[in-house]
Parts: C-alpha cells; structure tokens; sequence
C-alpha cells in the first residue's frame, strides 16, 4: 500500500510541475477584408451578397471552402458560422497590408517582414498575413482572423 501512495505522490508532483511548466500561447487577432467580407465576423450570406454565388464549395478539415473566380473562403464548421478565412489565389490586384499581392518575389517579402523566404510559408504576425510561395513568387495571400502569434 506504501509503494502506491508513493507512486500517486510521485504522479502529483510531476503532474504539478508539468503544469507549472506550461505556457500559455498568445493569439493574434486581425482585421481584414476582401470586399466587403471580414474573417471572424461575416456570415455566409454576406459572403454571397459580396462575392456572388460560388464556382463550387469543397469539404475542408470539418468546415467548407466556399471557391470563387478569385478567391476561397472558409468557414471552419460546427457552431461557428462566420468566416474564418480567406485565401487569394487569382486576385492579382488585391493588395495586403504590408503593400504585396499575388505574382511578388518571395525574397522581397521574407526582407521586409524578417521571415526566412524558405520556410513553406511566410507569416506576418505583425498584420497577421500569411504568404504561401511555390519558392519564387507568391501564390496565395492568406487572411485569417486568428492564429497563434508564439
């Protein structure tokens, strides 16, 4: 009986210092918009009333991506019903905070928000703008409403 009390003792106390140990995570929320449609805030049918109907809407991790000429926007499923984020993918005229778009040279983007152009991704935390890259230029301009700054 001794050992197990013992043992329970011990699971405390490391159960305690894990917990002690945890940090908490820090998240960035933003402020965008794509014509008229802000992540976090916009509901389905404003989406529709902005964009118009879409091309096609795709099954996407629990949620729906809702495919348009220029642009995709997600919705994340269950009991959210907002946006949750944008994608630009052929809007070459959209400009994001930072003064990029889509067809920019990734080297020119990584210098100027101090992120390694190598990485898969280039993340803004500042005006939490993601960059995805096929190594050269900008492919796609992510707005999303949150996510992790840390």
């Amino acid at each position: 009986m001794k050992n197990v009390f013992q043992m329970l003792f011990v699971i405390s106390i490391l159960s305690l210092a894990i917990l002690c140990n945890a940090k908490e995570r820090t998240i960035g929320y933003f402020d965008h918009n794509y014509n008229g449609v802000y992540p976090g805030f916009s509901s389905l049918e404003t989406v529709y009333k902005r964009l118009g109907k879409p091309l096609r809407v795709e099954a996407a991790g629990g949620g729906w991506n809702y495919v348009f000429k220029k642009v995709k926007v997600n919705f994340p499923g269950g009991d959210n019903s907002n946006v949750n984020t944008i994608i630009i993918y052929n809007d070459y005229e959209y400009i994001d905070p930072n003064g990029f778009s889509l067809g920019d040279k990734v080297n020119d983007i990584g210098k100027a928000i101090g992120v390694d152009p190598g990485q898969r991704d280039m993340t803004d935390i500042k005006n939490g703008v993601i960059c995805w890259h096929n190594g050269q230029t900008v492919t796609r301009i992510v707005l999303p409403y949150s996510f992790y700054i840390d």
